[in-house]
């Protein structure tokens, strides 16, 4: 009787805790403490494949078009991209701050459901060839099949985070005390979020997973620079790029090479201050050597937009890195007239 209280015992305390893990993510709990709309963006790109195996047996005549990017590609114009190329199906598969196992993920399981673009534009920025922009895809994303296929460029902690946030839904929907104060003293910011989450799932079908933004925000020069030094403190000024991130970049254009799929790489366009700052980091320069390898190597088209800054009317940012909504449409239409080539 005492070893079997002693095997009893565990067992119940796992299954107390699983219970009180189900009972803290329970969605009217969720209202009260969710305030990332990260895991949104993340599910519904896989939800945007089913999309994508609709429209293309709706249109068999159309190729179809990936644009795999962080957010920094969410803008760009879906109008724009159907009046260019009408004989496109465009659908953009880009997430907040996606690293490049995170495309890889994305390729392979398209081209796995039946899904086989004829052109990816892959967003080339510095920060996905790193561990930490793994994060929310390590949490919101991948499966165990892509985890066994990958497994020696996936470390330990990577499987251990992927493996805990499948098992505990508190990993994925913290449970915040402040959070709940936060939400009860100002009720607006949960209708505020139930109503972008609910935007991001009405934009799959809408924007084919765009965002549909259209407003001009403008920010002072002096913020723009006092955020552009907190940016790149913040995320470059110990810089690394990962070994396992850029295996997975190469594995793309592998993947691509095999599927005779175009590949346009795009260096997006930040606040030229930032863009100093950060090309001028030693390690920024080996990574853009790298890329460039892999141009040569894989008969690649580089397009880089802050080659472009002065030519553009519409030159406003929100932060540092990331261009006002209404003025994607002269770099969308930059990026589509480069599939020409």
């Amino acid at each position: 009787m005492k070893y079997f209280k002693l095997f009893v015992l565990p067992v119940y305390l796992f299954v107390f805790i699983l219970f009180l893990d189900f009972i803290l993510t329970l969605d009217f709990i969720r209202n009260f403490t969710e305030n990332k709309l990260e895991y949104y963006f993340y599910q519904s790109r896989e939800v945007l494949i089913s999309e994508n195996i609709k429209e293309s047996n709706l249109y068999p005549n159309k190729k179809t078009l990936f644009l795999l990017g962080t957010s920094h590609f969410g803008e760009l114009s879906n109008d724009i991209m159907n009046k260019e190329r009408p004989d496109l199906l465009n659908f953009n598969y880009s997430s907040p701050s996606a690293s490049f196992s995170y495309y890889a993920f994305i390729l392979n399981k398209a081209i796995d459901l039946g899904i086989k673009p004829a052109y990816i534009v892959l967003e080339i920025y510095p920060y996905s060839a790193t561990d930490t922009a793994n994060y929310y895809a390590l949490r919101y994303s991948y499966d165990l099949g892509f985890f066994i296929k990958y497994y020696r460029n996936f470390d330990f902690y990577d499987l251990d985070t992927f493996l805990r946030s499948r098992l505990f839904r508190t990993q994925v929907f913290p449970f915040k005390v402040s959070e709940i104060i936060k939400k009860i003293k100002n009720p607006e910011t949960k209708e505020i979020f139930q109503i972008l989450k609910k935007e991001i799932y009405n934009n799959l079908t809408s924007k084919n997973g765009g965002i549909a933004n259209n407003l001009i925000h403008t920010i002072s020069p002096d913020n723009l620079l006092e955020n552009s030094d907190i940016y790149f403190n913040e995320n470059f000024l110990n810089f690394n790029f990962s070994k396992n991130q850029m295996f997975f970049l190469e594995e793309v254009l592998k993947i691509c090479k095999t599927h005779d799929i175009k590949i346009i790489m795009v260096k997006p366009i930040i606040y030229p201050y930032l863009d100093k700052k950060i090309n001028e980091i030693e390690n920024i320069k080996n990574f853009n050597s790298i890329i460039n390898g892999y141009i040569s190597n894989y008969n690649v088209i580089l397009v880089n937009l802050q080659e472009y800054e002065n030519s553009l009317e519409c030159l406003n940012f929100i932060d540092s890195h990331h261009l006002s909504g209404g003025c994607y449409e002269k770099p969308t239409e930059i990026i589509i007239k480069s599939l020409d080539k």
